[in-house]
């Protein structure tokens, strides 16, 4: 039988549904991130670029608006690409990842005390049983739950079978505009007339949002940066500046995403020795988690978001992600109950029970 890669998804604060699926298996891609100035699709990369860990594109062999209803098509498309996927993968967590963690964070801590870094950003693992719950029935979950985050579901062979449900625009195009944002900063949602927030997140937010403004000024013309916002993300609360701009005649749309990813809302800074510490450093294989993911010149435009509240899938279950950002001014506890809260937006959807 050939394996069918395919992508669901669901853009932010709309009710379609997308359904694309390639009649052959989605090849890794070569050449790196200058494909996107030539290729239409979903793609899908990782946190960072290895033989191993490729970036994929889905070509649109199939293409096809749904809505709740389609289940049945929507489990036999998956169910066909996922038949035989092998077992719990490699960097299954410990037993005792919050031990694991402490030393984790001091590791981090350390280092950016140090002025190695000004952030950087430490991730961790945990599982979750199916209880049951088809692959597609906790995506139409997912839809239903988050109206303002981006959720998909997507296979490749390469890729393994990924759920997302992420408040993190990395690019978009809007007409003849583009548009991206600096994202940091979390609390539990709140009374948003008497919300404070604290010194470290607006700090940390800050972080990201000069690095953006910096950064597109070397691409891009008639950047528009609003001030920064409070957005909700599930049961959660975060910090966003959004930048609206076009790019320069002689910028290729590929260059502009190598010089975005990963941002520093998911790896730190400086950029580059920021991801090789955490390639080195960090107990968790991330792979996919904090990549980005999303439709390229397809029906609903083109959008990527980085990969953010998202799991993979697991024999017996899956393996879910979080992280958070360490500044000087971090604690390791509450460090900790960050990554936690982030947890719930993937836990809650194997216990609830939504009528379509």
């Amino acid at each position: 039988m050939t394996t069918r890669a395919f992508a669901y998804y669901r853009l932010p604060h709309q009710q379609e549904i997308h359904l694309v699926r390639q009649c052959g298996e989605a090849a890794p891609v070569s050449g790196g991130f200058s494909v996107l100035d030539e290729v239409r699709g979903f793609v899908i990369a990782p946190f960072s670029l290895s033989d191993d860990c490729p970036m994929c594109w889905i070509l649109p062999d199939e293409e096809r608006l749904s809505d709740m209803r389609d289940e049945s098509l929507m489990r036999a498309w998956c169910d066909e690409a996922c038949a035989g996927m092998s077992g719990m993968g490699e960097g299954e967590p410990t037993e005792d990842v919050r031990a694991e963690y402490g030393r984790s964070f001091n590791r981090f801590h350390q280092a950016v005390c140090q002025g190695r870094f000004e952030k950087l950003v430490l991730a961790r693992q945990d599982t979750q049983r199916d209880r049951g719950a088809h692959p597609v029935t906790l995506f139409l979950r997912a839809c239903q739950c988050y109206p303002r985050m981006f959720i998909s579901l997507f296979y490749a062979p390469q890729c393994g079978l990924w759920l997302t449900a992420t408040p993190e625009l990395l690019l978009e195009r809007e007409a003849e505009a583009w548009h991206t944002v600096a994202l940091a900063g979390t609390m539990r949602n709140q009374d948003t007339d008497t919300l404070v927030w604290s010194m470290k997140n607006r700090g940390e937010q800050l972080i990201v949002a000069d690095y953006v403004a910096r950064l597109l000024g070397s691409f891009a013309d008639s950047i528009c940066q609003t001030e920064p916002q409070t957005v909700h993300a599930a049961h959660l609360l975060h910090l966003r500046t959004d930048f609206r701009f076009t790019l320069r005649d002689d910028v290729s749309v590929g260059s502009l995403v190598e010089a975005l990813h990963p941002t520093p809302a998911v790896c730190g800074l400086p950029k580059e020795t920021a991801r090789d510490f955490i390639l080195e450093q960090e107990p968790c294989r991330r792979r996919y988690y904090s990549g980005f993911a999303g439709p390229w010149q397809l029906q609903g435009g083109s959008h990527l978001f980085v990969s953010l509240r998202c799991m993979t899938r697991q024999q017996n279950g899956w393996l879910l992600f979080a992280g958070g950002g360490i500044v000087p001014d971090s604690e390791e506890f509450a460090e900790w109950n960050e990554t936690e809260e982030k947890l719930l937006t993937m836990r809650k959807l194997f216990t609830l029970n939504i009528e379509r």
